[in-house]
C-alpha cells in the first residue's frame, strides 16, 4: 500500500516536471538544433502585434475563468500554454510574468497599450479598483465584439463596389491587352475602313501597356500619398473630412462612429469610468478624427462647468437623437443605459444603412460591367457585320 502510494507520488512529482519544463520551452518553434540564422530569420519576419480577434479571444477566456472563480494568475498561465509557440502566448506569458511581480492586470496590459487597447485597458482597471473584474472583463469582451461586428460592417459594404470595380478594371485590362490585339491583326489583313466605335478600342489596345504603367504607378503614388497624409493629426482629420462628403459611404462612416461612442460611453460609465475619462477614452475609440476633434472640445467644454449634450451639440458631429437621449438619462441618472440603447439602434441602423448601400450599387455595378462588355462587343463584331452586309449585297 505504502509503496503504491509512493509511486503514485514520484509519478505525480514527475508529470509536474515535465508540465514546468514544457512551460519553459522557448515560444518559437524549434529546438536547439536549430541554426541562429534561422532563428534570426523566423525573428525578423514574425508578427509583432496582435490582431484585434486574439485580443478579443484573450479576453473572452479571462472572463469565462474570472466568473469561474479561477485565480487570474493561474488563468493566463494556462491560456499562455494553450497557445504556447504563437504571439499570443508570449504576451500572455509577458502578463503572467508582471503580475508575478506585483502589478495589476491593467497596468500589466499598459505596457502594451497599443495591442490591448486603452479602452479595454480602462474597463479592467476599473474592475480591479471596485473589485468588479468579472463584470468589467464581461464589458471589455462586449466592447471589443460590438467594435469588431462594425468594422465588418462597414468593410464588406465597402468591399462590394470595390472588388466589382476592380473586376471590370481587370476584365477591361484583358480585352485591351489579350482580346482586341487579335482582332486588330484580322482587320489588319481585311484592309476594310473601320467605324470610330472600333477604331478607338483599337487605340486604346495599342496604348494598353502604357495606361497600365502609369496606372499602376497613380496606385502606388496615391497610396504612399494617403499614407503619408494620415501620418499627421492635421492630414487624418482632413482625409477624414474627405471620406465624410462621399455619399452614402459619408454616412454609413459617421453612424458607425456614433454607435462606437454611444457603445463606449454606455460600457465606461457603467464601470465607474468618471465623464471626462470617458470623453477621452471614447475619442480614441471613434475612428475618425473629425470626431476625435469634436470629443476633444466637449471634454474641454465639460470640464468647463458646460453639461455633456450640450458640449456634444456644440460640436455639431453627433445626431439630435443621441443629443436628446443624454440630456434625459443626465437629468434621471440613467446615461449608461440610455446609451446603451442608442448604441443598439445605432448598430441595426448602420447594418440597414449598409444593406440598402449594397442594394443600390449592385445593380449600378451590373450596368457598368455590363456597359463595358457590350461597347467592347460592338466595337470588335461591328466590322464584321458590316463586311458581312456588303458581301451580302
Amino acid at each position: 500500500m505504502a509503496a503504491n502510494e509512493n509511486r503514485t507520488k514520484r509519478s505525480a512529482h514527475a508529470d509536474a516536471v515535465a508540465a514546468r519544463r514544457a512551460w519553459e520551452l522557448p515560444d518559437t518553434e524549434g529546438s536547439a538544433n536549430d541554426d541562429s540564422s534561422r532563428k534570426g530569420l523566423r525573428e525578423r519576419f514574425a508578427r509583432r502585434k496582435l490582431r484585434a480577434q486574439e485580443v478579443l479571444w484573450v479576453l473572452e477566456r479571462l472572463s469565462t475563468t474570472e466568473s469561474a472563480g479561477m485565480p487570474l494568475y493561474r488563468s493566463l498561465g494556462a491560456l499562455a500554454r494553450m497557445q504556447r509557440g504563437t504571439l499570443v502566448g508570449k504576451r500572455l506569458s509577458e502578463l503572467q510574468d508582471m503580475m508575478g511581480e506585483g502589478r495589476t492586470l491593467a497596468t500589466a496590459m499598459g505596457t502594451r497599450a497599443d495591442e490591448w487597447g486603452t479602452l479595454s485597458i480602462a474597463l479592467i482597471s476599473a474592475g480591479e479598483a471596485s473589485g468588479s473584474l468579472e463584470d468589467s472583463l464581461r464589458r471589455a469582451v462586449e466592447q471589443m465584439d460590438s467594435r469588431l461586428r462594425l468594422r465588418r460592417k462597414v468593410r464588406s459594404a465597402m468591399f462590394y463596389p470595390s472588388s466589382v470595380l476592380g473586376i471590370t478594371v481587370l476584365l477591361i485590362g484583358i480585352l485591351l491587352l489579350f482580346v482586341v490585339p487579335r482582332f486588330e491583326k484580322i482587320y489588319a489583313e481585311l484592309g476594310s475602313n473601320l467605324p470610330a466605335v472600333t477604331k478607338v478600342v483599337l487605340g486604346l489596345a495599342n496604348q494598353a501597356p502604357l495606361v497600365a504603367v502609369f496606372s499602376l504607378l497613380a496606385v502606388i503614388a496615391s497610396v504612399v500619398g494617403i499614407r503619408r497624409l494620415r501620418s499627421t493629426d492635421q492630414g487624418r482629420f482632413r482625409f477624414d473630412q474627405a471620406r465624410l462628403r462621399i455619399p452614402y459611404v459619408g454616412t454609413l462612416l459617421e453612424k458607425a462612429a456614433t454607435a462606437r461612442v454611444a457603445s463606449t460611453f454606455s460600457a465606461l460609465l457603467s464601470a465607474g469610468v468618471p465623464l471626462l475619462e470617458s470623453l477621452t477614452y471614447a475619442g480614441e475609440a471613434v475612428g475618425l478624427r473629425t470626431h476625435e476633434v469634436a470629443l476633444e472640445q466637449a471634454r474641454q467644454r465639460v470640464s468647463d462647468g458646460v453639461t455633456l449634450a450640450t458640449a456634444l451639440e456644440e460640436t455639431g458631429r453627433f445626431p439630435e437623437l443621441m443629443i436628446q437621449l443624454i440630456t434625459v438619462g443626465q437629468e434621471t441618472g440613467a446615461l449608461p443605459s440610455m446609451m446603451g440603447k442608442y448604441s443598439e439602434a445605432a448598430a441595426e441602423e448602420l447594418s440597414d444603412s449598409a444593406d440598402t448601400l449594397t442594394s443600390l450599387i449592385e445593380p449600378l455595378m451590373m450596368v457598368v460591367i455590363g456597359g463595358v462588355v457590350g461597347i467592347f462587343l460592338v466595337a470588335l463584331y461591328l466590322p464584321v457585320i458590316e463586311l458581312g452586309g456588303a458581301i451580302g449585297q
